[in-house]
């Protein structure tokens, strides 16, 4: 038999080097590795949400309380997930495509990262900031 060997060939034009998630329609939120190592001292996140500017704040926090989510790693920590299913029902949060990338940026006034769910990531237009967690303007 003559086997022909398939060779990926990666693009890997579509990578952020700013801190950036993506939400997948499932309900699963996973961070870049840049936003993986802004949030890697800490094991759960309070989540709020501003139905105005359909803006999702992110909070990390290192106690499981009042609500906070798991942080979950990969076993090398080159990613996090955050399981938001019950998040998104809550707050009536459609997620119309199957997966969307957003940047995230971190509150100028708190310890708050915010996702702006009406700016899809376009890498184009993406701004990689000075340092690590910087806020990042697109």
């Amino acid at each position: 038999m003559d086997w022909t060997p398939y060779h990926a060939n990666y693009n890997h034009q579509d990578r952020i080097d700013a801190p950036a998630v993506t939400i997948y329609k499932s309900g699963k939120m996973v961070f870049n590795g840049v936003a993986a190592e802004v949030l890697r001292d800490f094991s759960f996140a309070k989540l709020m949400y501003n139905a105005q500017e359909r803006k999702i704040g992110l909070e990390p926090v290192n106690t499981n309380d009042d609500g906070a989510l798991t942080i979950t790693r990969t076993k090398t920590c080159k990613r996090g997930t955050i399981h938001l299913q019950g998040f998104l029902k809550s707050f009536d949060i459609n997620i119309d495509r199957t997966s969307n990338r957003f940047l995230l940026q971190r509150d100028t006034f708190s310890n708050v990262f915010v996702i702006d769910l009406n700016a899809p990531v376009d890498e184009s237009s993406v701004c990689i900031p000075n340092r690590i967690g910087e806020e990042v303007q697109s």
